[in-house]
């Protein structure tokens, strides 16, 4: 497959999920200060969307792009080649300006805010912001020359001014002209306060960066989403800009309006560099936390441990001021996040720590263990199982264990880790719900249909074949009322397992099969030798009666043919359902019976 097709199809996907009303503001991609992925992502999908729209768009977003490098190709008499270096223009700035996420959004169709599409008058303003971020310098001139303002910037545009394009694009040839045509470097663009020496800061632009720290730029100025330029460095891994910014005694502790400082994004994104600097800052907090804005009172060896960076969670472990026992909002342990983040070494580090509780539950009752086995981490959940200490039995909300998180992760090789500890309950039920009904563990594989973990549980000398769920049905019944056939054949094939076991209302598992329409169900119960046809739920009505009244007209057949016991009555009274239901091919068989 090409790779252009292929962006294609991850694009039209994205978008789709969008549209759809999932909820992607959690993602790293929409998450949180621009960095060099995200940018170039952003930038692959307006120029996807670009290329798609070719005789207009209704998003205002992709006609400022077109109709701007339109525009510019016009006033300036270009060649092709030339509209597509201002379209790449546009786009960059507009990803560096927005970010990626409002311009998602409005190809999603789902933003609130409306911003305008350009009108005439715009046209050399917005060639000037795609030269500056080019760094077409003769173009530059030109557009100057023609009126273009070196100033432009309005609001609910696409759009910033043309000196903060230069420093998104790393252009300082650019900016130096703009300077010269009395462009101030400390303005802020009037849509997110944003400065120059954020944009160059957050693409990585090094030499712009000492270029308008010379010029007197405020290095902790901060933009409306309280970042400052260290912020934006860190957040993007960018470890040269970040010491540089260090060394002009910015606020190495600043929070955003997220929450989080330089150090807590360097620890999510796993800059080890950044944080490397970070950390040789005297007065910074080590040991802070994500505020509840958006994160979970998380501290920053909290984070580096979920994210996985052993690197970044060694720097802090090493330090007296960071707490190894802090717990985040929800009781959750570093050792927990270690477990969720899956990286073997750091949970091994955590497991050698004195006074470090393996058992410690969260307000939800949840442990290590169970996340481990939640998240399908095998080495993790076999590490903490190979620990004397570990109970492996502990209970959380809904009763659920790290044996039931290890089923619902659908993880084979992590159920059998928890299924092979010598303390694991494996007849564990979960709560009396609506939604779980109390089912046992196998009970629960019954109805999911998962036939390796049923096989499994059913090896293990202790199960309970026959354990009933809070209605009375057991993993036999809950398998025939949801038509997995080989978890049927599974347990019939066991000695103790009772074919005619009724639930609350007395209904068999014939009874259900035949109420679902499960034909090859009903097929392998009858088979089973100790099969009773003719028993009736507290309403009496027995299997013929539903297949009778539900116009299952096979099964009937199934159930007389050869007749297993049913009388005249019994007959009759399927027959009047029947009628009553106006099932006529049930009806000619049934009267056939009862000649």
């Amino acid at each position: 497959m090409y790779p252009e097709r292929l962006d294609s199809i991850i694009i039209d996907w994205f978008l789709a999920a969008l549209k759809a009303g999932q909820h992607l503001d959690d993602l790293p991609l929409i998450f949180g200060p621009l960095q060099p992925s995200t940018a170039a992502m952003g930038m692959r999908l307006l120029m996807e969307q670009v290329q798609r729209d070719h005789q207009g768009s209704s998003y205002s977003v992709i006609n400022t792009i077109t109709q701007g490098a339109d525009g510019a190709v016009d006033i300036l008499k270009l060649n092709h080649d030339d509209r597509r270096v201002y379209i790449m223009g546009l786009i960059s700035t507009i990803i560096g300006l927005m970010r990626i996420y409002t311009p998602i959004i409005h190809l999603a169709g789902i933003d609130d805010e409306e911003i305008d599409d350009l009108n005439e008058n715009d046209r050399h303003h917005v060639a000037l912001v795609a030269a500056a971020n080019r760094g077409r310098i003769a173009d530059m001139k030109r557009l100057i020359d023609l009126g273009a303002d070196v100033n432009f910037d309005r609001k609910k545009s696409w759009l910033g001014p043309p000196f903060h394009a230069a420093a998104i694009g790393g252009q300082e040839a650019a900016i130096q002209l703009l300077l010269d045509c009395g462009v101030d470097p400390k303005v802020a663009c009037t849509e997110n306060q944003d400065t120059a020496l954020h944009f160059a800061a957050s693409a990585g632009h090094e030499s712009i960066v000492r270029l308008l720290l010379s010029l007197g730029v405020e290095p902790d100025v901060q933009n409306s989403d309280k970042e400052t330029p260290l912020l934006s460095a860190a957040a993007a891994g960018h470890v040269n800009i970040t010491k540089l910014l260090l060394a002009q005694n910015t606020d190495v502790n600043v929070v955003d309006a997220t929450g989080r400082t330089p150090l807590l994004w360097a620890a999510w994104r796993s800059r080890e560099g950044v944080a490397r600097e970070l950390l040789e800052r005297k007065d910074i907090n080590a040991d802070c936390t994500d505020s509840e804005i958006e994160g979970m009172n998380m501290t920053a060896l909290a984070v580096a441990a979920l994210a996985g960076c052993e690197g970044i969670f060694n720097l802090l472990l090493s330090r007296p001021d960071v707490n190894i026992h802090a717990t985040d909002s929800d009781d959750h342990t570093i050792l927990k996040h270690a477990a969720v983040g899956g990286n073997e070494a750091i949970v091994k580090t955590m497991l050698d720590l004195p006074d470090v509780d393996i058992n410690a539950q969260a307000e939800d009752g949840m442990t290590s263990l169970m996340w481990a086995a939640k998240v399908g981490n095998e080495p993790v959940v076999r590490l903490l199982l190979a620990q004397k200490n570990i109970n492996v039995n502990l209970t959380a909300d809904q009763q659920l264990t790290a044996l039931t998180m290890a089923m619902a992760s659908e993880n084979l090789e992590v159920f059998k880790a928890v299924l092979q500890h010598k303390d694991t309950d494996v007849n564990v039920q979960f709560e009396e719900s609506e939604e779980l009904e109390g089912a046992s563990t196998l009970g629960w594989a019954a109805s999911v249909g998962n036939v390796d973990m049923a096989s499994l549980l059913l090896e293990h000398p202790d199960i309970d074949p026959e354990l009933p769920d809070m209605l009375g049905r057991t993993p036999l019944a809950r398998a025939a009322i949801r038509g997995h056939i080989e978890i049927v054949r599974l347990l019939l094939a066991l000695d103790d397992v009772s074919v005619n076991s009724g639930d609350y209302r007395n209904e068999t598992p014939l009874i259900h099969a035949t109420v679902q329409g499960y034909e090859e169900v009903v097929r392998v119960l009858l088979d089973a030798p100790q099969i009773q046809v003719v028993l009736g739920n507290v309403g009496g009505q027995t299997a013929l009666t539903a297949a009778a009244a539900l116009g299952h007209d096979v099964i009937a057949r199934m159930l007389l043919e050869p007749n297993r016991g049913f009388g005249k009555d019994a007959i009759q009274e399927s027959l009047d359902f029947a009628r009553q239901r106006g099932h006529k091919e049930i009806q000619h068989f049934l009267k056939s019976h009862l000649e």
